[in-house]
C-alpha cells in the first residue's frame, strides 16, 4: 500500500514429485514420410524403481547393432526430457532406472531427433504401466510450547496428518518434533498462534518425500486438464 504496488496473492503450491513402483517396458516406433527426408526410430525401454536420491540412471543394453551407438545419447536425452512431466499429474519424475533394451533404425531416415522423440514416448508408455506414484514433501516440524498447552499442539498436529516423533522437556516448556505433509501445513503458523495465545512457536525443514494418500492423489488427478 505504501508504494502502491499491485500484488497478486494466492494459496501456495506444493512441489509434488512422481516416481514408479514396479518394472515395466515401453516401446515406440516413429516412422514418418513427408515427401522429403523421412524420420525413423524404434525404441524399446525398460523402467524400474531407483534408489531414493538417484534421479535417472540410464543404461544401454541393446546388442547386435540394432541401434547405432551415435543415437544412444539422443535416446537418453529424450528420456531426460520426459522426466520433466510425469504421467499422473505432470510433476517431475524422480528416482528411476531406465534400460535401452532394443530397437531399430533406417540407414537413410534415422537421425538423433527422431530417436529423442521415440524415446520420450516410449518412456511415458513404460511409466504408465509401472504403477506410477505421486510423492509429497514431508516436513520435520519442531514446536516449542508451554507444558499446559501440549494438548492443543498435539491435537493440531493430529488434524494435519502429523506423526509425532518425540516430545522432550526443555525448561518449563515442551519441544514436539513431528513429521507433517507440507500440504497440511498451510496456515499452521496462524492456527498455532491462535491455539496457544501466541505462546508457542515452530520451525520446519524438509525431511523427505513420501507417497500421498489415495484420496489426495485422486483429487490431484481430477484437477489436471483433460
Amino acid at each position: 500500500r505504501e508504494h502502491r504496488v499491485e500484488v497478486a496473492t494466492g494459496r501456495p503450491h506444493v512441489a509434488y514429485k512422481e516416481t514408479i513402483g514396479r518394472v515395466a517396458t515401453g516401446e515406440h516406433k516413429l516412422s514418418k514420410q513427408n515427401g522429403g527426408p523421412g524420420q525413423y526410430a524404434h525404441v524399446i525401454l525398460e523402467v524400474s524403481p531407483g534408489a531414493p536420491g538417484t534421479g535417472l540412471v540410464f543404461e544401454d543394453r541393446s546388442r547386435g547393432g540394432s541401434i547405432p551407438r551415435e543415437f544412444v545419447p539422443a535416446i537418453e536425452h529424450g528420456v531426460q526430457g520426459a522426466l520433466g512431466r510425469g504421467v499422473i499429474a505432470g510433476y517431475p519424475v524422480v528416482d528411476v532406472a531406465v534400460r535401452l533394451l532394443d530397437g531399430g533404425f533406417h540407414a537413410v531416415d534415422s537421425r538423433p531427433a527422431a530417436f529423442e522423440v521415440a524415446a520420450s514416448i516410449a518412456f511415458r508408455k513404460a511409466a504408465e504401466a509401472a504403477d506410477p506414484r505421486l510423492l509429497e514433501p514431508i516436513m520435520k516440524v519442531e514446536i516449542t510450547a508451554p507444558e499446559e498447552l501440549l494438548g492443543e499442539v498435539l491435537a493440531d498436529l493430529h488434524g494435519r496428518r502429523g506423526e509425532v516423533v518425540e516430545v522432550v522437556q526443555q525448561g518449563g516448556a515442551r519441544v514436539v518434533t513431528a513429521l507433517v505433509p507440507l500440504r497440511a501445513l498451510f496456515g499452521h503458523t496462524g492456527d498455532l498462534r491462535s491455539r496457544t495465545q501466541g505462546r508457542a512457536f515452530a520451525s520446519m525443514r524438509l525431511a523427505h518425500h513420501a507417497r500421498v494418500p489415495a484420496a489426495v492423489e485422486a483429487t490431484l488427478r481430477e484437477a489436471q486438464p483433460k
